[in-house]
């Protein structure tokens, strides 16, 4: 029952990271994890390649991750985006 509660708690703070993002970096991740490059991204949303990095660092520190593998593992696991 304790592990249960806290399976709860864990995915309680998995929404609340997902739930903290802007519009703009859920799509930017999205992207992402849908195979697109930071430049690809950038071109198709007619912004900077800086912007869009920074928009998907700013995520990666909401979801407190560290790398692109990370994020990656982080998204898919969850299944964020399905």
């Amino acid at each position: 029952l304790l592990s249960r509660g806290l399976g709860d708690v864990y995915k309680r703070q998995i929404d609340e990271r997902v739930a903290s993002l802007s519009p703009k970096e859920f799509e930017i991740l999205r992207l992402f994890v849908a195979g697109k490059s930071v430049s690809d991204i950038a071109r198709s949303q007619s912004r900077s390649a800086k912007t869009i990095s920074a928009q998907k660092i700013s995520a990666m520190r909401k979801l407190e991750v560290s790398s692109d593998q990370d994020l990656l593992t982080y998204c898919l696991a969850r299944s964020i985006f399905n």
